[in-house]
């Protein structure tokens, strides 16, 4: 392991917001489709169906989706990349249980074609494990499942240091 844990990788913040269902990929396109949109009175609509005129919104509050020009939500949380799911990590909990991990609930980040948001309630539990070369992380549903996919992280960067105490007595016969 040459002193480092290779296995151990920050989780991903994203600070991004363009919303994957935009039809206009690249901003050069956008802006000429905006600019036409303007110039034609082409309306923007929002999640509760009110009509504005595009003119009135920056282009990067706006998304091409399914045909219309959607104004999109304000979100400004701080997302958290953990494995495979975006969430909002939010309250430190409380966990009396013998353990080096600390737990949070978390808010999955979803979109829709009016932008990002996240889940009203949390809906998932984040571990976090730091370490002299970083966090480990994992989430479950429960603390309890949380804690097991941190812990089956923790023992796959530690097997072989898990194996050689557990082996000693065999390991150290000559």
């Amino acid at each position: 392991m040459n002193g480092k844990s290779p296995n151990v990788q920050p989780a991903e913040t994203m600070t991004c917001w363009t919303n994957p269902f935009d039809e206009y990929k690249n901003t050069k396109q956008k802006s000429a489709a905006w600019v036409r949109a303007v110039h034609d009175g082409v309306v923007a609509v929002d999640e509760n169906n009110n009509q504005s005129p595009v003119q009135n919104f920056d282009m990067s509050q706006l998304a091409f989706v399914a045909g219309l020009w959607r104004v999109q939500r304000n979100f400004d949380k701080k997302v958290t990349r953990v494995r495979d799911k975006d969430f909002v990590i939010g309250n430190k909990l409380d966990y009396q249980e013998r353990t080096k991990f600390d737990f949070y609930e978390a808010y999955t980040v979803s979109f829709n074609c009016y932008g990002y948001y996240i889940s009203e309630k949390p809906d998932y539990v984040v571990a976090i494990y730091d370490t002299d070369d970083g966090k480990l992380w994992a989430y479950g549903k429960t603390i309890q499942d949380a804690r097991a996919f941190l812990g089956i992280k923790l023992y796959d960067i530690c097997q072989d240091v898990v194996h050689a105490f557990l082996n000693r007595k065999k390991i150290n016969v000559k």
